[in-house]
């Protein structure tokens, strides 16, 4: 592989694994408006080791035929999950603004990371209270730790988690969501209309009450017309 400029990667050298986003919209308005910018605004993510952790769609974009890009490394940001638990990040990771879905991604990175070390603990103490303590607290440093490296707050992420993972099992639905809150960088709307789709599921999805048993779901009202005589 031909050499390139620090901070990118050859497409070729990337590895995409197994993703669950189906849908990649406009591909070819994507490509022409890096055109347009003269550059891409936010470079894609991946591991130490090359594995992609966010921006397949852009990648994609990059490749296009029409892409002034196509024959040029892309801009990558390398995330050291080590560095992360222990807190040592390149301060420009925190003028760099990530998309939620991107701090989801990182989240869960850390949280593998802190999983394999609960149950390292939990083999020290012979699986004792204290492993299923310290992994309780595991959990919230995972919040605490991703919020604190994208510059996320910990409910914007819990959020952004959500609909990343509703995405992900039904992109085809979820996916506008997802993209919209990548696209704004806000998470409160996108997260309330997928509250109001997920609740209108469980209501379409609960079994009608039998007549006498409610409670009802909704009541049908026949007030009598005006031209109709009174009993």
């Amino acid at each position: 592989i031909p050499a390139r400029p620090p901070g990118t990667r050859w497409p070729a050298e990337i590895s995409i694994g197994k993703r669950h986003r189906k849908e990649f919209g406009d591909i070819e308005a994507l490509a022409l408006s890096y055109n347009e910018r003269g550059a891409i605004i936010q470079p894609i993510a991946i591991t130490t080791d090359n594995k992609l952790i966010a921006g397949e769609r852009r990648i994609k974009a990059w490749l296009h035929p029409k892409s002034n890009f196509r024959d040029q490394p892309i801009p990558v940001h390398v995330i050291t999950v080590d560095s992360i638990v222990a807190g040592e990040w390149d301060e420009n990771a925190h003028r760099k603004d990530f998309t939620p879905s991107e701090a989801v991604a990182i989240k869960r990175e850390i949280e593998v990371l802190l999983k394999k070390h609960a149950k390292d603990r939990q083999r020290h103490h012979g699986g004792t209270t204290h492993g299923k303590k310290s992994n309780a607290t595991d959990k919230l440093n995972v919040r605490d730790r991703a919020a604190a490296m994208t510059g996320k707050k910990r409910s914007s992420l819990d959020k952004a988690e959500k609909i990343e993972a509703a995405a992900e099992q039904d992109p085809k639905r979820f996916g506008k969501l997802r993209d919209d809150m990548n696209r704004t960088g806000r998470v409160d709307g996108p997260f309330k209309r997928l509250q109001n789709m997920q609740q209108g599921d469980a209501i379409k999805n609960s079994p009608a009450p039998l007549p006498g048993k409610g409670p009802y779901q909704a009541i049908v009202i026949d007030p009598p017309w005006p031209q109709e005589a009174e009993a």
